[in-house]
């Protein structure tokens, strides 16, 4: 698909360029069959005794010695990219013209004259000197010139008399005459265009008519949407020289023409210079760097033509880029670390495994040429703070695809980013997507953190959370910085403010332009500083042609008041959205050589991807970033799982697995002191405190592994067990084999139903079961010997289920029960029980709130994730401060907690404090 593609545009493209180059005014007769090569020197010489043909370079040509000039061509000479080197040309009376050609009326294109070295004689005015063509009476496109050219009448770094058109092209020479002296063309005719160029001037004439793009200029003469950057133009005389053209003759048409301010006519600035007259508006050299400049401002092609050299800051020519490093593998990766200011390609589609350390800076180009990185995953640390493929851009990044990415910051601090591509972009990042997780940092972003630069023709589709700034394309657009032409199907969060569709905070200087909001949510802990563009607006950034969906909700909520000019954007309904028209017609989209419509998306994808493969998803594990296990006992195992959820939360749980199959392995009720609860005759608890008024049952789990001292039999792990009251257990408890324990939050026990009850039950020959407190424990009550409660059964033979609408929320409600509410309608730390299709056990603890990192899950989540880990059954037991999990220490003796609590102190939630609980579910094994 990706060549197929490929090769229509390259069709489209030639059917374009001879479509143009049949307007140009030349009579050859070259036939496109008989292209003849060259690449050597002694091949060039194939041109002058056959001035018609049509020639292709397929190699660069380091030339030797003295060159004599081709006197005439009227064919067409394609250099494809290729370099002649070291172009040595003397003028003489026999030879007054000293240039490759004397005169021009064919087609010359994408070749490069680099250390040109091409002096003539100033004796009368038929004696000059030009780095390409003496008078050109046809096309000069997409070629530059590097070197020297001086001594002549005239001088040019391109074409002495420019007769018709030049364009694309640039020098880099120094260019010296005793009159007429311009980078890039002396004299521009009547008829002429000289247009989408620039020079890097060193121009000089002994006497007048100095031009930093062209010297003279006639009526009829089009010279436009050119630049000129830094450099000086002198002359003797000090009279009729300029910035774009030195003299005048009669009304020349300038248009669109730039120059930087240290573009310095006899030593000096310019003042008054517009894009239309011949000193060319005045620019900084910043501006000059920037790709947007030439692009936006100027109109130049950089899909096919040009490209931005970040290590020159200036435009090159693609035709003349080297070839790059091909990126085939994940190991291919590294070759970026070890030389980032060069240019990569990647050939192949790389799939990551395992933790990827960001390329600190990068300064070249990586072009990913249609393909995608599938599954990077980032993790910041103390060390590595800016989370993202490249910790800093500088350079150019392009065409490349990041699926199913895992970028995880930490945001304890504000210098800790987590971006998909760039945490920091001070380069260009185009026509790329970012897919995945993005999460954590204290500023995320889709696509890049800071934005100092350029991000246009791009999309992500992420999930985006940041402690403050997080944006689904851009976190921060800092003064100078572009956002255009992209969009974003936005799944965005902030835990305090700052928070944006697109970007979430915007500088005075940011323009952010052209740009569309599909539907999808944008939501902040706050409410503050938070909208469908861009959240935070600080000063006036530059909002143009932005659009959003109707259905891209803020805090929950539809937006009223968007404009195209403001920071919510205009709204728009999803039916506009899924048609072509609101891309390419409205926002001014390319959809002749980057965009396409997907039709089953109903959204914008990029030309250059095929299909690029999608791995199989978890539904609630999106990324593991750690996953070890440690063996406490034959048969039972501590694992520890850090990971990203698909809903972009971090993760952190704690396993016990138990092999109950195994006759050493057992799991019991615990309680502090190992002691069955005391009842009254009706089976009810007798509560009996201490001395300061403690439950003397209670204790945390710790506590409850350490006092259950049992003979021959050792206590290896535990989590905390079934919710609870000061009045008792909600749900039937037995210990041991004791008679029931009445639980106090069954149906019955106090007037109200409780539907989503259950019990986690060891039965009399060593089995494990789940049930409800209907009918499965009316059946099995009396051949369990260890009963603890839970509430909701979250797998049930296989399947994880689903509590939403069955919940009742309604306070009015007589069935509404406050805790069941409030246990499903908030994520929390989680314990809960699964039983395997083999009948082992697992306990998992799932820390939230916040404490270490970790969000917690609603009921669901933890159902499904619970499925994941091989549960058939599942139920949830107590959690929220309750949640802790302990392991024995064989070392130490003692039981160490392997999650980390959140418990209130003084009204506050504290992490690492574990709570008193009633009683414990305990792994206990045979000791020899």
């Amino acid at each position: 698909m990706i060549y197929s593609r490929k090769i229509v545009h390259l069709l489209l493209s030639l059917a374009m360029i001879m479509a143009l180059n049949s307007l140009a005014p030349f009579t050859g007769s070259a036939s496109a069959e008989a292209v003849i090569s060259i690449d050597s020197q002694a091949d060039l010489e194939q041109i002058r005794s056959n001035p018609s043909g049509s020639f292709q370079l397929t190699a660069d040509i380091d030339l030797t010695g003295s060159f004599v000039p081709l006197a005439s061509f009227s064919g067409s000479l394609d250099g494809n990219g290729h370099l002649i080197s070291d172009l040595t040309i003397t003028g003489s009376a026999s030879q007054p013209k000293a240039a490759f050609i004397v005169d021009n009326e064919g087609l010359i294109k994408s070749v490069g004259f680099i250390d040109v070295n091409i002096h003539s004689l100033d004796t009368n005015s038929t004696y000059w000197a030009s780095g390409i063509v003496g008078t050109n009476n046809g096309t000069i496109e997409e070629s530059f010139v590097t070197g020297t050219v001086s001594g002549g009448y005239r001088s040019a770094g391109i074409a002495i008399t420019n007769r018709h058109i030049v364009r694309n092209v640039y020098s880099v020479a120094s260019v010296d005459a005793k009159v007429e002296s311009g980078a890039l063309v002396a004299v521009s005719e009547n008829g002429s265009t000289l247009e989408s160029s620039y020079a890097v001037p060193d121009v000089h004439s002994d006497t007048n008519n100095t031009g930093g793009l062209t010297a003279y200029a006639y009526t009829g003469a089009v010279i436009r949407n050119n630049a000129l950057l830094a450099g000086t133009i002198d002359s003797g005389s000090g009279s009729n020289i300029a910035r774009i053209a030195g003299r005048l003759n009669g009304t020349p048409t300038f248009q669109n023409n730039i120059a930087s301010t240290n573009a310095l006519v006899q030593g000096a600035a310019v003042s008054g210079g517009t894009a239309a007259n011949n000193q060319g508006l005045s620019v900084t050299d910043a501006s000059l760097a920037m790709e947007a400049t030439y692009e936006s401002t100027l109109g130049w092609d950089f899909y096919s033509v040009w490209d931005m050299s970040a290590a020159l800051g200036r435009p090159i020519l693609r035709a003349e880029e080297s070839t790059p490093t091909e990126i085939s593998t994940a190991a291919d990766l590294n070759l970026i670390r070890g030389n980032p200011s060069g240019d990569y390609k990647l050939t192949n589609d790389i799939v990551l495994t395992g933790r990827f350390t960001p390329i600190a800076s990068f300064s070249g180009t990586l072009n990913g040429d249609g393909h995608a990185i599938i599954g990077l995953t980032v993790t910041a640390d103390a060390n590595h703070p800016k989370a993202a493929l490249l910790a800093v851009n500088n350079g150019i990044v392009e065409k490349l695809g990041l699926v199913d990415a895992a970028i995880v910051g930490n945001s304890d601090d504000s210098d800790h980013w987590a971006a998909g591509i760039a945490a920091e972009n001070r380069g260009m990042i185009r026509e790329s997507f970012v897919t995945g997780v993005v999460t954590g940092g204290y500023r995320s972003a889709g696509i890049a953190a800071h934005n100092f630069g350029i991000v246009k023709n791009s999309y992500t589709d992420a999930i985006v959370k940041a402690k403050v700034e997080s944006g689904a394309l851009v976190a921060v657009s800092e003064s100078g910085s572009t956002l255009e032409s992209s969009y974003a199907k936005p799944h965005v969060y902030s835990e305090v403010n700052n928070t944006g569709g697109l970007s979430a905070y915007a500088y005075t200087g940011a323009v952010i332009r052209d740009n569309a909001l599909l539907a999808g949510t944008i939501d902040n802990g706050t409410g503050d500083t938070i909208s469908r563009i861009t959240g935070r607006v600080n000063g006036t950034p530059t909002f143009q042609n932005n659009i959003a969906s109707s259905n891209a909700l803020v805090q929950g909520k539809t937006v009223t008041g968007g404009t195209v000019t403001n920071n919510k954007g205009l709204s728009v309904t999803d039916a506009a959205l899924a048609l072509q028209s609101a891309y390419e017609t409205t926002l001014g989209w390319n959809f002749d050589q980057i965009w396409e419509m997907d039709a089953a998306a109903k959204r914008p994808v990029l030309r250059y991807f095929g299909t690029v493969p999608t791995p199989d998803r978890n539904p609630i594990i999106f990324r593991v970033l750690r996953d070890e296990t440690e063996t406490l006992s034959t048969g039972v195992d501590h694992r520890q799982m850090d990971f990203i959820d698909a809903n972009g939360n971090r993760q952190k749980a704690n396993i016990i697995e138990v092999a109950i199959n195994l006759p050493q392995n057992h799991i019991i009720v615990g309680v502090k002191g190992n002691r069955i609860p005391p009842t009254d005759a009706n089976g009810d608890y007798i509560r009996t405190v201490d001395a300061e008024g403690h439950d003397v049952i209670k204790g945390n789990v710790a506590v409850q592994a350490a006092t259950t001292v049992i003979p021959g039999k050792k206590v290896v792990a535990g989590v905390n067990g079934e919710f609870y009251t000061e009045q008792g257990p909600e749900g039937y408890m037995i210990k041991d084999g004791s008679s029931i324990i009445n639980g106090v939050r069954t149906s019955g026990a106090d007037g109200k139903s409780y539907p989503f009850h259950g019990f986690f039950g060891i039965k009399d020959d060593g089995t494990a079961m789940i049930g409800n407190y209907g009918e499965d424990w009316e059946k099995n009550k009396n051949d369990l010997y260890e009963a603890s409660g839970g509430q909701y059964w979250m797998v049930k033979d296989g399947v994880a289920q689903n509590f939403n609408g069955l919940v009742v929320s309604d306070p009015s409600d007589p069935n509404y029960d406050e805790q069941t509410y409030y246990r499903h309608a908030d994520r929390h730390p989680r314990t809960a029980v699964g039983i395997r299709s083999d009948g082992n056990v697992f306990f998992a603890v799932v820390d939230g709130r916040g404490a270490n990192g970790s969000t917690g899950f609603y009921i669901e989540e933890l159902g499904l994730y619970m499925k994941e880990l091989g549960a058939y059954q599942a139920l949830n037991m107590d959690g929220g401060g309750s949640s802790t999990e302990v392991t024995l220490n064989e070392g130490t003796d003692e039981y160490e907690i392997r999650n980390t609590p959140i418990n209130k102190v003084d009204g506050v939630n504290t992490p690492g404090v574990p709570r008193d609980v009633f009683s414990s579910l305990l792994v206990i094994v045979d000791q020899p």
